[in-house]
């Protein structure tokens, strides 16, 4: 070994132990954060701790780089369904709604496709053919993943502004 390398580690290792020491003595003897414990301006700072699966009830309308810096209470948005998974689609430069689109419910096809990588990346290391059969399955894999299931399809009735009733599927 070189002089370099065993004084580098010797630096690292007061750092190390005092991180682990200030970890345990946290968890065992510390009080528990808040939820914004820094007062930090951005949203993800709002949700409680430990973070429910699903964010926000009713997602926030953010108006600055800072909404929780905002005075008042946040606007929030309405009008997306409950009964299926949706998310409002905004224009590009003053984020005005546009539609709701229908998000696709649970699959186990993305794990999949990402299994199929995985076996793609790694499998390359090794022999070359793991490239086709890691393409193979991934075709496999984009194929289920891609198509319309029955309960994907949602019709949905829009009143538009001239008074005519536009029906459409999402």
């Amino acid at each position: 070994m070189t002089t370099s390398s065993v004084s580098s580690q010797t630096d690292a290792c007061p750092g190390l132990t005092s991180c682990a020491v200030n970890a345990v003595v946290s968890y065992f003897a510390g009080e528990p954060a808040g939820p914004n414990p820094w007062d930090a301006p951005g949203l993800e700072w709002s949700m409680p701790s430990p973070p429910p699966p699903y964010s926000w009830i009713h997602p926030p309308v953010v108006h600055s780089r800072s909404p929780l810096w905002e005075p008042g209470s946040p606007n929030v948005v309405t009008g997306l369904h409950t009964d299926r998974r949706e998310k409002l689609i905004t224009s590009l430069l003053d984020a005005r709604p546009l539609y709701r689109q229908d998000s696709p419910d649970k699959s186990i096809w993305p794990f999949f496709m990402a299994c199929c990588m995985g076996v793609l990346f790694i499998g390359s290391i090794f022999t070359p053919y793991a490239v086709l059969g890691g393409l193979g399955l991934a075709v496999f894999a984009g194929a289920g993943w891609a198509r319309v299931r029955p309960n994907d399809e949602h019709p949905e009735i829009v009143l538009r502004h001239d008074g005519e009733i536009e029906a459409w599927t999402a």
